[in-house]
């Protein structure tokens, strides 16, 4: 098994959505997405962008990318979307 990492996170559609790639030591990556109204509803007493958020919670996000994966808890695993019911089961 290789430890997973986090390569980048970004803003797209105007903001609405943040995405995100993990990589690991293997070569494989995937891309995941989210609605920065969720990630705000779930982090609302951190301060700052929602990217900020993003980052400040970035391992529980590997995490739960990971799980996903592992679990294969989603049946399109181009670009997965991170929904409210994949993140209530983490969170």
């Amino acid at each position: 098994m290789s430890d997973w990492f986090c390569v980048s996170a970004w803003y797209e559609n105007g903001e609405t959505e943040i995405h995100y790639e993990i990589a690991n030591e293997d070569g494989e990556q995937y891309f995941f997405w989210i609605h920065t109204e969720l990630l705000n509803e779930k982090l609302s007493r951190k301060e700052g962008s929602t990217l900020d958020k993003f980052f400040y919670a970035e391992e529980d996000m590997l995490a739960l990318a990971v799980t996903i994966l592992d679990e294969e808890m989603v049946e399109d695993m181009e670009h997965i979307e991170i929904t409210t019911r994949l993140l209530n089961r983490y969170f």
